[in-house]
């Protein structure tokens, strides 16, 4: 079992289009990092970021699947952005 960064990075899924730029910052964000940074911080930064990302791609999977509007998974995912924006 492989768990560098590289390797994380690409076992990704691909998700809504409204989550390709958050998938293609994750990959910038390995490639720039593995430069010789400090490579804790990058660790942390990446999985913090990707369980944000996750939990974006299901509320938006739970959106797309229901039958009414849900306010509450909308909410969910509207304050999932601002961490990602820090």
């Amino acid at each position: 079992m492989d768990i560098t960064l590289p390797n994380q990075i690409n076992g990704i899924p691909p998700g809504f289009p409204a989550t390709d730029l958050i998938r293609e910052l994750l990959k910038s964000l390995v490639a720039y990092g593995s430069q010789g940074r400090d490579v804790q911080l990058l660790g942390q930064v990446f999985h913090r970021s990707l369980v944000a990302y996750n939990a974006i791609q299901d509320c938006m999977r739970a959106l797309q699947n229901s039958a009414n509007l849900d306010w509450v998974t909308f909410d969910r995912y509207t304050e999932a952005i601002p961490p990602l924006e820090k």
